[in-house]
């Protein structure tokens, strides 16, 4: 059986000035249309379906279907201008955003019955009707009105644009509906002649006083009711329109003051205050609700705060998912207050992000904590993770390197897209291709920036007889990776020359040496290479060396090395990279000035 949602149903549901039932209702019920008003949560999606037929089966298309947050209805005499259509863009942007449903059919047959079910998993049973369709139909054909009269209510001190205020009247069908801010801000316009009598289903006639009753649907709160009346004179008007001031409560804030923020790492947590205020930027100390917070960022934790005491609230920790200069903006939906903070930057380290996601045990351990590690068995080491902020927890592989082709007029080009940090200074990305998996050449060097996507082009065209790959890696600031594509120009590291054990240059020192000791890639010093003597111990002569380390080196150690003949070597010790820098180490073994032995340090690259 199909609820009939015809009009002496709708007049009976109206009855009472109370708060608005879950179930949508009809309003502005007209000869050619008709709007669905609802309250639901403004994140959750919600869908309406209007059909022709009971069955369901010829659904309502074209300049019919159902329109979401219609506007323009007040003001005859308003011509949108572009900063007016943008105005209302955002008023209905927030009217989605106070949860309130405004949906509207139109372009109907007079005295018709249509069907209609709505979709939204913030009424109960997630559907309504739970069966079925609900029937409407629309008014008579429109009669010629003596009185064509409008009622503009005001909302002096209320901070409700882009809330619905409806109007319902004695022995009507429906209710009428309109945005407050529509179309000027702290107003809501209601031409009574969309009213329809529930008894002959036509527009009535009244003359003299008209009383009816105007309810405000503040988001997130009790609706508020205020009476009104508005004389009919009998003769022949065409638009007059009265004022009425809405007797609501005044508001507890008008908007919110964030304390400065400094900048952050993202996935560690920091703290913001807040103020509230009145219009007059005097401090709201008898607002005592609870704000939402929202970034580009993406918030991790601190999404809500608590309740604001003597209308502040101090050091309200928040988490930030990624990086980037970013604003933080607070709302408080049923007053529609706000507040937006300054422009702060969001960066990134490696260490950073083990802090954010790694018990503190954890994070001295290289199986579990290591760039190279992958210590939830996904296919992904820590460095990836990282670098392309695929968070802490399992991967989201939707953000590794993903291949796409990218036309070029007679040849087509191999690309690769990826996602990097905003703001990470210790990582570049390498994008390299090669015609087989083992044979790699540089394509391009991406440092982290914005956008936060890339996609970078191959330097060859593709070509049907061969095969080519691109891939990118992390490249970390503390490699010689690294070291290599900073210290080298891009036509240097593009060829061989650079490599570890080459020696750029021709100058008799090894790349490696170069960077393990610190050196100038292109003009090293020979002072900052280890130096050697002999120290006297109680009578007993050694060798000793003194050398600079690097302070953070991920992929390399020190072996430090005595012989007594300059052929045979035996360890003496292994340094890692750390502080002090400077390092010195005495053989184990006593030296004769006469024939000393020697020492040397003897850089090795180490797996990380």
């Amino acid at each position: 059986m199909i609820p009939r949602v015809i009009i002496a149903a709708v007049a009976a549901a109206l009855a009472s000035a109370g708060a608005l039932s879950a179930a949508p209702e009809v309003v502005n019920l007209g000869p050619r249309g008709f709007d669905l008003f609802w309250v639901g949560e403004g994140s959750v999606p919600a869908q309406v379906e209007v059909f022709a037929d009971a069955e369901g089966q010829s659904p309502l298309g074209g300049i019919s279907a159902p329109g979401w947050y219609p506007l323009a209805v007040g003001d005859p005499a308003l011509t949108p201008s572009p900063a007016e259509r943008e105005y209302r863009r955002l008023l209905r942007e927030r009217t989605r955003d106070f949860g309130q449903r405004l949906v509207r059919v139109g372009s109907l047959r007079p005295d018709t019955s249509y069907y209609f079910r709505v979709t939204d998993a913030s009424l109960p049973g997630g559907v309504y009707p739970e069966s079925g369709f609900a029937e409407v139909r629309t008014q008579s054909a429109a009669d010629l009105l003596s009185e064509a009269l409008q009622v503009v209510v005001r909302f002096p001190g209320l901070l409700v644009d882009g809330a619905v205020a409806t109007l319902r009247a004695d022995g009507m069908a429906a209710e009428l509906a309109a945005v407050v801010g529509d179309p000027h801000p702290g107003e809501a316009w209601f031409n009574l002649a969309d009213l329809v009598d529930a008894l002959t289903g036509r527009a009535p006639q009244p003359a003299g006083p008209f009383p009816f009753t105007l309810r405000l649907h503040q988001p997130g709160s009790d609706v508020e009711v205020a009476d009104g009346v508005v004389d009919f004179t009998g003769m022949f008007t065409v638009a007059r329109h009265s004022e009425i001031p809405f007797a609501g409560v005044a508001p507890l804030v008008a908007y919110f003051e964030f304390a400065p923020i400094e900048g952050q790492k993202a996935g560690l947590p920091f703290t913001v205050s807040l103020t509230a205020r009145n219009a007059d930027g005097s401090l709201a100390e008898d607002f005592a609700g609870t704000v939402a917070l929202t970034s580009e960022a993406g918030i991790i934790s601190g999404a809500s705060t608590a309740s604001f005491v003597g209308g502040v609230i101090a050091n309200h920790p928040v988490v930030l998912a990624d990086t980037g200069t970013h604003v933080l903006r607070a709302v408080h939906p049923p007053s529609g207050a706000s507040g937006v903070s300054n422009a702060f930057s969001v960066s990134t380290d490696y260490a950073s992000w083990l802090e954010a996601w790694f018990d503190p045990e954890d994070r001295d351990d290289p199986d579990i904590a290591g760039l190279g590690a992958d210590p939830l068995r996904a296919g992904v080491a820590n460095l990836e993770r990282y670098g392309f902020a695929l968070g802490g927890g399992f991967p989201d592989r939707s953000r590794l390197p993903a291949p796409g082709v990218e036309p070029g007029g007679d040849e087509d080009y191999l690309t690769l897209s990826f996602r990097r940090q905003a703001i990470a200074p210790d990582i570049l990305y390498l994008v390299e291709g090669g015609y087989s998996p083992g044979s790699w050449s540089v394509v391009e060097v991406v440092l982290p920036g914005e956008p936060a996507w890339v996609t970078v082009r191959d330097s060859v065209p593709m070509r049907s007889a061969e095969r080519r790959f691109l891939r990118a890696s992390l490249v970390h600031r503390e490699t010689y990776a690294y070291w290599r594509l900073i210290a080298f120009a891009e036509q240097d590291w593009r060829q061989d020359g650079t490599l570890p054990e080459n020696d750029f240059g021709g100058l008799g020192l090894d790349n490696l040496t170069r960077y393990a000791f610190g050196l100038d890639p292109h003009d090293p010093d020979p002072a900052g290479l280890p130096q050697m003597d002999l120290v006297e111990n109680d009578g007993e002569w050694r060798a000793r060396t003194r050398f600079t380390r690097l302070a953070a080196a991920l992929d390399l150690h020190y072996v430090v090395e005595s012989s007594a003949d300059g052929q045979t070597w035996q360890t003496v010790t292994t340094v890692h990279p750390g502080l002090p820098r400077l390092v010195t180490v005495e053989d184990t073994e006593p030296s004769n000035p006469a024939s000393p032995r020697q020492i040397r340090v003897r850089p090795v690259f180490a797996p990380f």
